[in-house]
């Protein structure tokens, strides 16, 4: 378990990281350049909850299966707000400027538009993930920016803007934490879709 925690809390780190990227260049290079983020955990075989949650099962036996995955979604959470509490320092303007405008965006989401947003996330980060292992990396290097693009909900990536927000000064709004628990369910949701309908 040791080994899954700290692998989880590496896993967030990329993922804040690249979070950062893309508040700083933000736009369509933002967006490939967040793909940085899950080629690292896919290369060194990090757990991240959106590229576990579809090969989660309800056998103990095996390696992933539902309580493991919620510590793993808190060990993200815990990569992610680390790296959220250090950069707050550095984030300027322009950086707080494209976060505001996420953050808005998240609190005028209504429950319905969370999980769709988040389920077709789960749907793309998984079927990237499972590409990957197929070895076509391209399909991280197009899936990231798509789902950006779209402004569909990761989980991941929005705990590290949730955290910068509030690190920077931000009011916390209950608002927030239900589109985030919403959009943990959704990409949940989403990344079973594909074993939904075929086994592969």
């Amino acid at each position: 378990m040791q080994k899954v925690f700290k692998s989880s809390i590496l896993a967030g780190i990329f993922i804040a990281v690249a979070g950062y990227i893309y508040l700083t260049v933000s736009g369509i290079v933002g967006a490939c350049m967040f793909a940085f983020g899950l080629l690292g955990v896919c290369y060194i075989g990090l757990h991240l909850y959106t590229g576990k949650a579809g090969s989660v099962s309800l056998n103990k036996s095996d390696d992933i299966y539902y309580p493991i995955l919620g510590w793993i979604l808190l060990f993200n959470v815990v990569g992610t707000t680390i790296v959220a509490l250090m950069l707050s320092v550095t984030a300027g303007d322009g950086v707080i400027s494209n976060l505001q405008a996420i953050i808005n965006n998240r609190l005028n989401a209504t429950a319905l538009e969370a999980i769709i947003k988040a389920i077709f996330c789960g749907f793309i980060m998984e079927m990237a993930v499972f590409m990957y292992k197929k070895n076509t990396p391209l399909g991280i290097l197009f899936g990231v920016p798509l789902f950006i693009l779209c402004g569909f909900y990761h989980s991941i990536a929005d705990s590290f803007y949730y955290a910068l927000y509030l690190f920077h000064g931000g009011k916390f709004e209950t608002a927030l934490l239900v589109t985030y628990l919403l959009s943990i369910f959704g990409n949940l949701l989403g990344c079973n879709v594909r074993r939904i309908f075929v086994k592969a």
